[in-house]
């Protein structure tokens, strides 16, 4: 089961990188597959996109009314939020897409689906020293980017 305690999923070392190389990770949570009904799975991985995207405009209208001080951390902030809200569709496990999915699928493909879950995070990986990820996220960034400007400063 989640838990609602925020440090339990801070990863040192996914802090420690997105500090120093503006990308980082956070520990996921546990959860039995095995064991969770469908609904109960789709319900988490709808809040977990839908609060990165509630986030992504909260921090963009605060923003927009915050003093020259605290507009980059809450610009950032905004961007951050709506990035991982869009990322988090894809349904490559571990991402919350990937469960989104796992709520569609007939038992025999869940049961294979759970079993190759963990090459999710080898693909993604594999993608980034590679480098084709960063190829594939550059119209992404610009779209994030734009909708971002369009959040905070209110124009395209």
């Amino acid at each position: 089961m989640p838990s609602l305690n925020p440090f339990r999923y801070i990863d040192p070392v996914g802090i420690f990188a997105f500090i120093f190389f503006n990308f980082g990770w956070t520990r996921a949570p546990f959860i039995d597959f095995t064991k969770m009904r469908k609904k109960k799975l789709f319900t988490y991985a709808s809040f977990g996109i839908l609060s990165s995207f509630v986030l992504a405009f909260l921090y963009g209208f605060l923003a927009r009314i915050a003093n020259p001080v605290f507009f980059d951390v809450l610009y950032r902030a905004s961007l951050w939020s709506f990035t991982y809200g869009l990322i988090s569709i894809l349904p490559v496990p571990p991402l919350d897409g990937s469960r989104l999915l796992l709520a569609f699928l007939p038992t025999k493909s869940y049961e294979w689906y759970i079993k190759f879950n963990v090459y999710g995070i080898i693909f993604m990986l594999g993608l980034l020293v590679l480098w084709i990820l960063p190829l594939i996220m550059q119209p992404l960034v610009i779209f994030i980017t734009t909708v971002t400007n369009y959040i905070v400063f209110g124009n395209w």
